[in-house]
């Protein structure tokens, strides 16, 4: 079994990066695009930038984090890659991506960005089977009526479809109950919300918005 790789998508403020607030520090690396707190209470103590937390806006630098982090550092069961659309962003909004917007070169642009996304989460295939990377990335209406992954453009929802890559795929989602607000992950499509794991590995549609539980039943369901 390679590592496990976690796809977690979600409009903002809805629970993707507290789902870690029960995870071990000691064996955790975030990756992050900018340096916004964490969302919950003593995360700065917990995730340090040069120690547990990498920051970096450029998209090509995460294939060779996650190398680095699977060669060198065994003692690191968790990585998690936020925010993919920060990332995108970073590239899209840059002055090189701006400037080529003539000819061929405007249309290979977003091909080269497309080939970069599909590595990040190629490398992974390869690394050692005690490895959990999940990714975080943000939502949008589409055309289709489903409230899916969002990208920079058609052309990576056309011909990469990033969500494809992955088996599990978590959509996170706020409920209102009697009790208060309550912060769910979604395990499968519900008729307008994009969400698919493998049969059985989850037995309820809507889970906690616990990303450790999370990662303990996936590797359960699939080591039999």
């Amino acid at each position: 079994m390679p590592a496990t790789q976690i796809l977690v998508i979600g409009d903002q403020g809805t629970g993707k990066s507290t789902s870690w607030e029960n995870m071990n520090p000691a064996e955790t690396i975030i990756i992050s695009p900018n340096a916004k707190p964490l969302p919950w209470p003593g995360s700065a103590k917990q995730y340090i930038v040069g120690k547990n937390r990498i920051q970096t806006k450029n998209i090509t630098d995460i294939p060779g984090l996650l190398t680095v982090i699977n060669d060198s550092k065994p003692e690191i069961k968790n990585v998690l890659v936020e925010d993919l659309n920060h990332f995108y962003n970073a590239r899209t909004t840059s002055p090189e991506f701006f400037a080529r917007k003539n000819g061929n070169d405007a249309y290979a642009k977003w091909g080269e960005l497309g080939n970069d996304v599909a590595r990040i989460i190629a490398v992974g295939e390869k690394f050692r089977d005690d490895l959990n990377i999940v990714y975080h990335a943000h939502t949008e209406l589409h055309e289709d009526g489903q409230i899916g992954m969002l990208s920079p453009g058609k052309l990576l929802d056309r011909e990469i479809k990033p969500a494809s890559y992955f088996t599990h795929v978590l959509h996170t989602l706020v409920n209102k109950t009697d009790k208060g607000i309550e912060y769910v992950f979604l395990t499968n499509k519900n008729g307008t919300h994009d969400a698919k794991t493998p049969k059985g590995c989850f037995k309820q549609l809507l889970i906690p918005n616990d990303i450790k539980t999370v990662i303990e039943a996936v590797r359960s369901y699939h080591n039999g």
